[in-house]
């Protein structure tokens, strides 16, 4: 395909190559942008709070604290890959999400129904925050009792 002029124009259809090759940037929303980047930090700060809560309350020897620092070590790498994917994919996107009051007021869409940003926030915490405050109070009936010796 030549202009009168000699010049090659560009083909009416893409060759089957282009299809293979992701653009630069993605008109498609990053990975984990469905809700701010604030409703992860407090997931991660509840987790944060148990591993804090279990080294301080059974954190009493050189084998409990390997085992510690090792179970650390995992949930580093498991929260971790996704941040650095996260961190990854908002670089390629269009166009930045809302803030946290924004997604609040919001219709959120979960299973082909919706709901506010608000009850997915809270169905989304409470997980993580129920857990944090039974590991508290776990480790404070073990401080207070101490080991049962079998």
């Amino acid at each position: 395909m030549t202009e009168s002029s000699g010049q090659p124009t560009a083909p009416d259809h893409p060759s089957p190559r282009q299809h293979l090759i992701p653009p630069i940037v993605d008109i498609r929303p990053p990975v984990g942008s469905e809700l701010p980047r604030s409703v992860y930090r407090w997931i991660v700060a509840f987790y944060g709070w148990v591993l804090l809560v279990a080294w301080l309350a059974y954190g009493r020897g050189t084998e409990s604290d390997w085992n510690l620092s090792v179970a650390l070590i995992i949930c580093g790498m498991m929260l971790g890959i996704p941040a650095i994917i996260r961190h990854v994919s908002f670089h390629h996107q269009q166009e930045r999400p809302g803030g946290f009051g924004d997604f609040l007021g919001s219709e959120f869409e979960v299973a082909g129904d919706h709901m506010t940003g608000r009850e997915a926030v809270v169905q989304i915490l409470v997980i993580p925050a129920s857990l944090a405050i039974l590991a508290t109070a776990i480790a404070l009936v073990f401080v207070a009792v101490g080991p049962v010796s079998a």
